[in-house]
């Protein structure tokens, strides 16, 4: 069970409409975060926001999937593209460290989105039916 406490203010900042508080676990609340942090923040990348979302009733196939995207995790170290591939060319002292960081975050944050798209996509095809093990 989720324990997450929800904020009375998102970023001590924005508060949060009443349809946001019903889908704070679900992809439509962490959107709506996602974009708040934005705001806030002139367009940086928020924090991963898989880790607040709740699956929904999945069959135990789609689920152990759903669960498996959500636990990939990009490697800030190798920098390598989603899905992990080896290649990157951070090369630690390479260039200057403002540039290499901030490639470094943009690369975080298209991991974090592909597997968001992963995890989306699981959910659909359970919902549908395909290639459910029950």
């Amino acid at each position: 069970m989720n324990t997450q406490t929800i904020p009375d203010k998102y970023l001590n900042t924005y508060p949060i409409p009443a349809e946001i508080l019903q889908n704070w676990t679900r992809w439509e609340g962490a959107n709506w975060r996602i974009m708040r942090y934005a705001d806030k923040h002139n367009g940086a990348h928020p924090e991963d926001q898989r880790f607040t979302v709740r699956p929904p009733q999945m069959c135990s196939h789609h689920y152990d999937g759903w669960y498996a995207w959500r636990d990939r995790h990009f490697n800030p170290y190798s920098g390598n593209r989603w899905p992990g591939h080896p290649g990157s060319f951070l090369n630690p002292g390479a260039g200057s460290p403002t540039a290499i960081d901030r490639l470094r975050e943009e690369r975080r944050w298209e991991w974090d989105q592909k597997t968001i798209e992963q995890m989306q996509m699981i959910e659909r095809f359970c919902a549908d039916g395909r290639g459910c093990s029950e």
